[in-house]
């Protein structure tokens, strides 16, 4: 069976595609999102890594999305690692993200996943906690967990706390943990979070059983976040500092947080050379 000509990008040879069959990277620059007319598992049943790029695919609706990620992600029982580049959707709503995270199945080799939904602004917090339930109870060999939840306005408090409970209750090898919910400076609208927030991610330090070795988490541009927040995300990492060795945290714009603290922090951890510590910060709206 030959692969789908869209399968094939510039450069890349049919003959290449099946010698590459454990380990896959794709990218479309189409506006509608490729439909396969085979299913992944058939042409790829060893595949192990899959990296697909579709972030410039803008016009995928919800059932275009549905038909995509059950032609590919269905019965790939092999992947080590997934990423998915989804940037800029702009018409999928809470159904097509339950469509996409219910094809992914149980899969207990899958080691990393990486998620990139940034500018997903039809996604509420159903969508959210609907995500959180199927990948984390399906995955729980996890890892590596990426997601990029930037410019998603439509999020709030509950649905993160949802997410950061349920990588707490379920993913207990995690190693690396990265969250972004950052805003955009050209936009007037920012995600409707808090310190609640922070300090329920912050939880997800003490969680697992092998230890967390990094963790990366951005809030810029959130305004809601104050010091009451921070401190008590640096206090669960203080006392998982013994296990992590990177931390790196994007507090940019965060107004309420104020420079003293963030001295603070950084003398803190500069007495603790096993821990790489990056934190940005500005309370300075305009030259940001």
């Amino acid at each position: 069976m030959l692969p789908d000509k869209a399968l094939m990008p510039l450069g890349i040879t049919q003959e290449e595609i099946f010698q590459t069959s454990k380990k896959l990277n794709l990218a479309f620059r189409e506006k509608n999102i490729p439909q396969f007319k085979f299913n992944f598992d058939t042409l790829f049943p060893s595949l192990q890594s899959l990296r697909l790029n579709l972030s410039f695919c803008s016009n995928t609706s919800n059932h275009d999305l549905r038909i995509f990620a059950s032609n590919v992600f269905t019965k790939l029982n092999y992947l080590q690692e997934m990423i998915l580049k989804l940037r800029c959707f702009w018409n999928i709503k809470d159904e097509g993200m339950q469509a996409l995270s219910s094809c992914i199945r149980p899969n207990p080799n899958l080691k990393k996943l990486e998620i990139d939904f940034y500018g997903w602004r039809g996604i509420t917090n159903e969508g959210l906690k609907s995500f959180a339930q199927e990948i984390c109870r399906k995955n729980v060999n996890l890892k590596d967990f990426t997601l990029f939840f930037g410019d998603c306005y439509s999020l709030d408090d509950a649905g993160i706390i949802f997410l950061a409970n349920e990588v707490k209750t379920h993913l207990k090898s995690l190693e690396r943990f990265v969250l972004d919910f950052s805003c955009s400076r050209s936009s007037s609208k920012e995600i409707n979070t808090s310190d609640a927030s922070l300090k329920a991610i912050g939880e997800v330090l003490s969680s697992s059983s092998e230890g967390l070795k990094c963790i990366e988490l951005s809030f810029s541009g959130c305004t809601k976040i104050t010091k009451n927040g921070l401190e008590y995300f640096i206090g669960n990492i203080e006392k998982n500092v013994k296990k992590l060795e990177k931390v790196k945290l994007d507090f940019r714009r965060c107004s309420l947080i104020e420079k003293e603290y963030i001295e603070k922090i950084n003398g803190k951890f500069k007495t603790r050379p096993n821990v790489v510590f990056q934190i940005d910060w500005s309370q300075d709206l305009k030259k940001m």
